[in-house]
């Protein structure tokens, strides 16, 4: 069974992740991670998603989907190559498998912070 992903999926985007401390503890910047991710829009999420998630409410909290399991983890940068976003490093507050038709998808939670 095909899925209708690759239709929705119509952005794509990098990702960075900070590298580990050094032996002195000092972290370098974050380096590119994952390139050309193929993802659904970013789309603002409610204000009761928000407030279920715990985050803080001055931030612009969006989310996308990503097909497949992918190894992006909290802490994360998330960088869309197209769209509204194109060429903002958004931070990943939450990422989790979300399971639709027996496909598994990663889904999202970014936030731009406003100050």
């Amino acid at each position: 069974m095909t899925t209708a992903f690759p239709r929705m999926a119509t952005i794509s985007a990098n990702t960075k992740r900070l590298p580990a401390m050094d032996a002195n503890s000092i972290r370098s910047a974050p380096t590119l991670y994952l390139r050309q991710i193929a993802c659904t829009p970013i789309d603002p999420v409610s204000a009761e998603v928000v407030q279920s998630l715990g985050l803080d409410e001055a931030m612009e909290v969006l989310q996308t989907f990503v097909e497949g399991n992918k190894d992006i983890k909290e802490g994360d940068l998330f960088l869309p190559l197209s769209g509204k976003y194109e060429d903002m490093e958004l931070r990943v507050e939450k990422a989790g498998e979300w399971t639709w038709r027996n496909t598994v998808y990663t889904h999202l939670i970014l936030n731009e912070s406003k100050g």
